[in-house]
């Protein structure tokens, strides 16, 4: 199985939901008010969870990448790509809500429309940060060893003599950490409420409850 870190877990959600929406709206009945509505149910809440992950990203992930030596100019493209999201979210946003209040099967497909392309924004944005965020030596500056120029600087700049190592696995409980045991989740923060907490602690409890059945799952 391939390396997961909850950062993708999270995104991989995001993907499958979209492709959901896509199938759903495409085969959607005309006038189906009961089923416009659930799907608008649907859509509040990955609404509300997109747009919380990439604002809090700016607010909380960014700041701390920055102070580890991730560069602002990486930091402001994704910044730019989550205003590109941002706007095809208010797009999408639009398109659901008079798709909910009609149930019409040509707003449906104009949801669908916006829906898709919110798709093509948001997966291309969750690649390339994929592909970036990495514990910092595999990000592409140490790997490739070149952080300013062309030439190979600071590493031939002649400011020092000597051999380093950024394979991968030379910190193997950070590696770990990162791909698949420590679990970030900021709870004390708004818009959580108490209730909301709460419902973080009981999933906490259930999994514990259960250990044993994903244990047999994941070995299925």
């Amino acid at each position: 199985m391939a390396a997961m870190s909850m950062n993708m877990v999270i995104h991989r959600a995001f993907r499958r939901d979209l492709e959901r929406f896509l199938d759903a709206l495409a085969s959607f009945r005309d006038g189906d008010r009961a089923r416009a509505d659930q799907l608008g149910t649907a859509w509040d809440n990955f609404d509300a969870q997109l747009t919380d992950h990439h604002e809090g990203e700016h607010a909380i992930a960014w700041p701390a990448m920055e102070s580890i030596g991730v560069s602002k100019q990486l930091l402001a493209t994704f910044d730019e790509e989550h205003d590109r999201m941002a706007e095809a979210l208010a797009a999408t946003r639009g398109a659901m809500a008079t798709f909910r209040t009609t149930a019409t099967a040509a707003d449906a497909s104009a949801a669908r429309s916006a829906m898709a392309n919110l798709q093509t924004i948001t997966v291309a944005h969750l690649d390339h940060e994929e592909q970036e965020i990495e514990p910092i030596y595999l990000q592409p500056m140490y790997q490739q060893r070149i952080a300013h120029g062309t030439r190979g600087f600071p590493w031939t700049g002649g400011l020092w003599h000597g051999e380093v190592s950024y394979e991968r696995g030379i910190c193997p409980v950070t590696e770990r950490l990162y791909e698949s045991d420590l679990l970030l989740f900021d709870v004390c923060r708004v818009p959580l409420t108490t209730r909301d907490v709460d419902d973080v602690a009981d999933a906490f409890e259930k999994v514990i409850q259960n250990l044993d059945r994903l244990r047999a799952l994941d070995g299925e």
